[in-house]
């Protein structure tokens, strides 16, 4: 039982190293989501000038913030209502993880919104 706690201490510092080297992650980790449409590019590059939606307190949003290339970043609660927002037409694009970018393609968003 020892084993497995000390296993699990080790982890959680594994992950949160992985986590907190921000400046390494760049868009790795993260993918850039637009309205079916829109044929922005998938670089950071690609942002300059935008109005660009992530999560607030996100890893997605602190690559953004920086990378300095974007034109306004909109920091939204939820990556649901980050959604919205692309859709409606409020903002050019979202960076979001490529894990819940997938999920909400493949459930319900894919008619409207793609990966750049």
């Amino acid at each position: 039982m020892a084993l497995l706690v000390g296993n699990q201490a080790q982890l959680s510092c594994t992950l949160l190293n992985f986590y907190t080297d921000v400046s390494n992650l760049h868009l790795q980790f993260s993918k850039i989501i637009v309205a079916k449409g829109n044929n922005l590019g998938d670089t950071i590059e690609a942002l300059k000038g935008k109005r660009v939606v992530a999560e607030n307190g996100s890893t997605p949003i602190a690559i953004v913030k920086e990378a300095g290339t974007s034109g306004e970043i909109i920091p939204i609660r939820s990556n649901e209502d980050v959604l919205k927002y692309v859709i409606d037409g409020r903002a050019d694009c979202l960076v979001i993880s490529k894990m819940a970018g997938a999920f909400f393609i493949a459930n319900g968003y894919g008619n409207k919104v793609k990966f750049a």
